[in-house]
């Protein structure tokens, strides 16, 4: 009777250990927005301002910069590459880690 009831145990504290590892990690995400300065007058011109490295992927660079002509088109702002009154410049990171964070 003693040995099975060791067994349970013993069988229920790897479970248990088991199932604590396998939850979900924890996702971290980092975004910071900007409204409108007081000293901007809408409507306003603007341009896109790109990095060397944002030059090497421009179809990237695209889908990122019409992501943000679609806000910026909401508040007012409208993109005049010729006739700009302000630089946008949009960068996008995404970082994995290759191991876990308890590793």
């Amino acid at each position: 009777m003693a040995i099975c009831s060791f067994r349970f145990w013993t069988v229920l504290a790897v479970l248990a250990a088991l199932a604590a590892c396998s939850g979900m990690r924890i996702v971290d995400s980092d975004v910071r927005s900007f409204a409108i300065a007081p000293g901007i007058a809408v409507p306003a011109n603007y341009r896109f301002e790109r990095m060397p490295s944002q030059q090497a992927d421009s179809q990237r660079q695209e889908r990122i910069e019409a992501m943000v002509q679609d806000a910026l088109d909401q508040v007012g702002m409208r993109r005049s590459d010729a006739a700009a009154q302000y630089s946008v410049a949009v960068d996008l990171r995404l970082a994995r880690d290759p191991r876990a964070p308890w590793d």
